[in-house]
């Protein structure tokens, strides 16, 4: 069988804005030219629409969590019928509670498993429904999360994330472009605004930072549940000159390259893309040293890693890169080189052909 005999349907809880979303869109995109048949399911979102545009199909099912016996009776009818219809021979699943369905459709040995993040929860369903089935893990630590938390040790890949280059194409923004005129060094935080992202960190981090004086502006992009009680957190400190939020953007390439360094605060992660998404644009991560964070942000190489839920080590590596300009460029030109070397999309693509390709001997 050819890469071109691959009937694939990809199946995840949600197509809204976040990083599991943008790797299956990056995975249909790298592979829609090759394989036969690329299909995805799931309650809908964002992705969707961008989907639609580079002819990948969408089905909606219900979510994957719901414990409702009608809900449950309807994934597993419609995917099943797709299944059928589109004769699918692989199913690749982005969602732990996917597999179940996966496996009584197609068999153990056609569907595929991608270990996002890192979880601790659910062990035993986890190892019950990952057994014999084909995993991908998005770095090591997401492979070790497979192995020693859920006992999996059989038909594991690990496959890193990518971002795709930068267009160049830069969006001015007017409020860094006013903080750029008034002498400001700019510090960015893009992530949804929820509480594995650590905002409140970075908040408190600026705070300690403004306290000494320091002519740095600080911009949050990104929206989430968690943005009515930042924004209360800022304005409680007084901090509305210096701690502005720019929302959800589109353009996060653009947005990321206009600043000076980037700021990472997460709490916990799988492989995130957010640094990689600042590496194609030259630009040096400040991240928590966390599982994940870590295997993207090399200490002392292509940026910093700081304690994590500790604003004063986070307010400490940013004054660093603050105080320090010529270390910043440096690790401002490595973050683009392990872009190219580690994070970009013609290398995911090489190994997802490899991974793929198993299944057509």
């Amino acid at each position: 069988m050819e890469l071109n005999s691959i009937r694939i349907l990809h199946i995840t809880n949600n197509l809204g804005i976040g990083g599991v979303q943008k790797i299956i869109y990056e995975i249909c995109n790298a592979t829609k030219e090759e394989f036969g048949t690329i299909l995805v399911a799931s309650t809908g979102g964002e992705y969707v629409k961008r989907l639609n545009k580079i002819g990948v199909k969408h089905i909606t099912i219900p979510d994957l969590s719901s414990k409702n016996p009608s809900e449950i009776i309807k994934i597993y009818k419609t995917l099943k019928k797709v299944v059928k219809e589109n004769e699918i021979n692989l199913i690749h699943c982005h969602h732990r509670m996917a597999v179940p369905f996966a496996r009584m459709i197609v068999g153990k040995e056609s569907v595929i498993y991608n270990n996002h993040t890192i979880y601790s929860d659910k062990r035993l369903f986890s190892h019950l429904v990952l057994d014999g089935v084909h995993i991908i893990a998005d770095g090591e630590k997401a492979k070790v999360n497979v192995t020693d938390f859920f006992g999996v040790t059989k038909n594991i890949t690990v496959i890193n994330n990518a971002v795709d280059e930068f267009d160049g194409v830069v969006n001015s923004i007017p409020e860094i472009e006013k903080a750029r005129s008034e002498g400001c060094f700019i510090v960015m935080n893009s992530a949804r605004l929820h509480p594995q992202k650590g905002i409140q960190y970075y908040i408190d981090a600026a705070e300690i930072l403004i306290k000494k004086g320091l002519k740095i502006r600080f911009f949050i992009v990104g929206d989430g549940p968690l943005r009515k009680e930042m924004v209360q957190r800022v304005n409680n400190k007084k901090l509305q000159n210096d701690v502005i939020f720019l929302g959800f953007r589109n353009d996060i390439k653009s947005t990321i390259s206009q600043c000076d360094v980037l700021v990472l605060t997460s709490v916990y992660e799988g492989l995130p893309l957010t640094p990689m998404e600042a590496f194609s644009v030259h630009k040096a991560v400040i991240g928590t040293d966390i599982d994940g964070t870590r295997e993207v942000i090399k200490d002392g190489y292509n940026g910093l890693l700081a304690e994590s839920c500790n604003a004063i080590s986070i307010a400490e590596k940013i004054e660093y890169v603050f105080t320090h300009s010529e270390q910043l460029q440096l690790y401002n030109n490595n973050a683009f080189t392990s872009f190219e070397d580690e994070f970009s999309i013609p290398n995911m693509k090489k190994n997802y052909f490899m991974f793929y390709g198993k299944f057509c001997n």
